[in-house]
């Protein structure tokens, strides 16, 4: 019974650091996200439970008690067995945990080491770890506030933290809860180190980069060309010297986390995408969806169904797919955002759409992680079932690229310079919209000023 309340308190008390400083709207807009993924993290044990009848939560949660227990017995003899687990090492555990070597193991571990300090409660390790995740959004909302307008705040806080499938699936014991909060801290210590050049950050960079890697590794290639195209994107003066800097930084970044998993370098990760698929096409089931193809095993074959992969991960699952209600909800998320999309596309020349994407970090920074994630998630992914919850990691940027696009591109005039967020008492319209002079009236200023003083009082 302490662990789910000591785990709504710790990060509730982070999440009240967090909030400092925000706009009142704001606030209440991150509140709200932290009761929805409370409220979430009970509907997914009673979901899984009572509709799925199992499920990765419930396995984690299961092998989390089972190491717990050997914790308890002999904390000096399994603790480093538990570690290696988590670091995908060898182990001489006694016990079979599923995934063992892979991320599935790491979660087990995880778990297990949760359970050992906590207590073995499935309801503590839900809300454990969703709250971590709603914390880690709050937080990277904290970045996303600093390169946008102070009227598109309260805006950036909700389609960062309240999209639907997101509160869902990062509320649970899942990879993607762990991955969704390591990957807004991450984005928030980034921003900090890049941009403000904030050093005593670095130890929490460090620690949500290695999150990522041992719970989701292939977040982290997306997000190196993401904060690259960030850093860009917030430089006052983009010249080519900086360009050069941040695709120095984008390659450096990626041969870096290359040479860690090898099995995503460019030699190999057409071999890796066509085993995804293989393992797909073999479980198949009712939701079965095939993009690419499993007997290409190069990088150039997969990149040919490279736009089918982004184009599924972008609008499925259709209405007419739905199978059961958490795809009716998917499909309904998606057709909202896809609506956005496309009014956009009719109603603004594609110039100025991406004029406005090239003037703002976020919608930049969204633009580059949706485009790699989502196509190769959507390659890869045979199932839509599986796609939703997939997806969740690249949901929050396009939710928020889609809505602030939408709000600028229909108050024109009001696109801010790179870098820079005009102050809260600065009009938002520009000088015009607020009866300043513009250049008509500045000349007849001029005139009048030239007039002799008797004319001048005679007006």
């Amino acid at each position: 019974m302490m662990f789910p309340i000591f785990a709504v308190l710790f990060w509730g008390t982070i999440l009240a650091v967090a909030l400092r400083g925000l706009e009142r709207r704001e606030q209440n807009i991150l509140l709200g996200s932290f009761v929805a993924h409370i409220a979430a993290a009970f509907a997914q044990i009673w979901i899984h439970r009572g509709y799925y009848e199992g499920g990765d939560m419930l396995a984690y949660s299961f092998h989390g008690e089972q190491i717990a227990y050997l914790l308890e017995r002999n904390f000096k003899a399994f603790a480093p067995e538990v570690a290696r687990l988590a670091f995908h090492m060898q182990n001489d555990l006694p016990i079979a945990v599923l995934g063992e070597g892979l991320t599935t193991g790491t979660m087990s571990a995880v778990v297990g080491f949760l359970y050992f300090l906590f207590g073995s409660s499935i309801y503590g390790g839900c809300l454990f770890i969703g709250s971590f995740a709603c914390v880690g959004l709050a937080f990277m909302h904290k970045a996303a506030r600093e390169v946008v307008r102070p009227d598109e705040r309260a805006l950036v806080a909700a389609t960062l933290t309240l999209v639907p499938s997101v509160v869902f699936w990062t509320s649970a014991i899942a990879k993607e809860a762990f991955a969704m909060g390591a990957l807004g801290f991450l984005t928030w210590t980034a921003h900090g180190l890049l941009v403000h050049r904030r050093v005593w950050l670095l130890p929490v960079t460090a620690a949500s980069a290695a999150t990522i890697a041992l719970i989701k590794p292939y977040i982290l290639f997306p997000l190196v060309l993401g904060l690259a195209a960030w850093f860009w994107s917030t430089r006052r003066r983009r010249s080519w010297l900086w360009l050069i800097v941040a695709v120095a930084l984008a390659l450096g970044g990626l041969a870096a986390i290359g040479s860690l998993f090898p099995e995503f370098t460019p030699e190999n990760i057409g071999k890796t995408a066509a085993n995804q698929q293989y393992a797909g096409g073999l479980a198949r089931g009712g939701s079965f969806t095939e993009i690419g193809d499993m007997q290409e095993r190069t990088l150039a074959g997969q990149l040919r169904f490279m736009p089918l992969g982004l184009l599924n991960a972008l609008t499925r699952p259709l209405l007419i797919e739905a199978r059961n209600p958490p795809m009716l909800v998917a499909a309904l998320e998606m057709t909202v955002l896809l609506v956005v999309f496309l009014r956009l596309l009719i109603r603004f020349k594609p110039r100025t759409v991406f004029t406005n994407i090239l003037r703002s970090p976020i919608l930049l920074f969204s633009l580059v992680f949706v485009v790699t994630f989502g196509a190769a998630v959507g390659l890869v992914t045979t199932n839509l079932g599986t796609l939703n919850r997939y997806r969740v990691p690249m949901m929050p940027f396009f939710a928020t690229s889609m809505f602030v696009l939408r709000n600028r591109l229909r108050a024109p005039g009001t696109v801010t310079a790179p870098g820079r967020v005009p102050s809260p008492g600065a009009p938002p319209g520009g000088r015009r919209a607020h009866g300043m002079p513009g250049r008509a009236s500045a000349q007849s200023l001029t005139g009048l000023r030239s007039r002799p003083p008797s004319l001048r009082r005679a007006r």
